[in-house]
């Protein structure tokens, strides 16, 4: 989601990637999360009572910019999702009694710390629950707190990245348990001022000519630029007057009109490939708290 507050330093990061290979399928499981019945307790005592459905920690920072498809997946799957609007004043909880983290886009950018003192306290919260093994899905401005608050920097663009855009695949992508299931060639929507470098210990997982788009640190901690969840309706509210004006002046006057087109054009595209991602995340959300499989249970969500 572009960003409209001045960020820091101008030089992005982007590593060479090899070609496209060759697509993978995935298929939706339609089963319920539930824990076996053993304590969590790297970060206080997460996941912690018997048959305990998956608990998703969702924060948002722009009401235009919710987890859309993602929580619709995790949702349709069992898990129970809670949503703070950490920009509307709502304190960034602790990780304990969660079990995994989406952490969304935003028009602010993490070096923007004076103007939004939160970003420090939702940064170190990634760092605590990433550190810990906790399953994380940052999008956008939340792939950039996940690299930052690993130590890498984030820097501004020279130019906003916008538009529909090829991620070339890394080779480390083909052998990923989650993205090694994307179809290639993948094609993405990007709106992004700033660009994260990847943190000591991640593997880059795709990127494309300005930047880079998606990493993985540890086993279940991803971080991903692009908007696959993005809709035409999400977007058109991205498009304030300064927004508009600075698309019009890139892409010229009938810029904006032309990629909200092409977004409702591909958006049975980039759902199906936010599904793919979605789906397969969450079997390593199931990985890293030993969930089982319960199909038949289909009814009783947690309070």
């Amino acid at each position: 989601m572009v960003r409209r507050p001045a960020s820091a330093s101008s030089d992005a990061a982007t590593r060479p990637l090899s070609p496209p290979p060759t697509t993978i399928a995935s298929a939706s499981s339609g089963t319920v999360l539930l824990w076996p019945g053993r304590i969590r307790d790297e970060v206080g005592g997460r996941a912690s009572a018997d048959n305990q459905m998956v608990r998703i920690l969702i924060l948002e920072h722009s009401r235009s910019n919710p987890a859309g498809v993602y929580r619709e997946v995790a949702e349709q799957q069992g898990a129970s999702a809670t949503v703070v609007e950490v920009d509307q004043g709502e304190p960034v909880p602790a990780p304990a009694g969660y079990d995994a983290i989406i952490s969304m886009g935003g028009d602010m950018g993490v070096n923007d710390t004076q103007a939004f003192p939160w970003l420090e306290e939702e940064m170190r919260t990634i760092r605590e629950a990433v550190k810990a093994g906790m399953p994380y899905w940052g999008v956008c401005l939340g792939s950039q707190l996940l690299a930052a608050s690993l130590g890498a920097r984030v820097d501004r663009l020279p130019t906003t990245e916008v538009g529909f855009s090829l991620i070339r695949l890394s080779d480390a992508a083909d052998r990923d348990p989650v993205f090694g299931r994307l179809p290639r060639p993948l094609h993405a929507f990007v709106w992004h001022d700033d660009a994260f470098h990847i943190p000591e210990g991640g593997v880059l997982l795709g990127g494309t000519a300005e930047s880079n788009q998606a990493f993985r640190w540890g086993e279940h901690a991803y971080g991903v630029q692009f908007h696959l969840e993005a809709t035409t309706e999400m977007v058109r509210g991205w498009l304030d007057p300064q927004s508009r004006a600075s698309l019009e002046r890139q892409l010229g006057p009938q810029g904006p009109e032309r990629l909200l087109e092409e977004l409702d054009r591909r958006r049975g595209e980039q759902e199906s490939t936010a599904r793919i991602l979605a789906e397969a995340w969450l079997e390593g959300v199931r990985r890293a708290g030993a969930p089982v499989r319960q199909p038949e249970l289909s009814s009783g969500r947690p309070d």
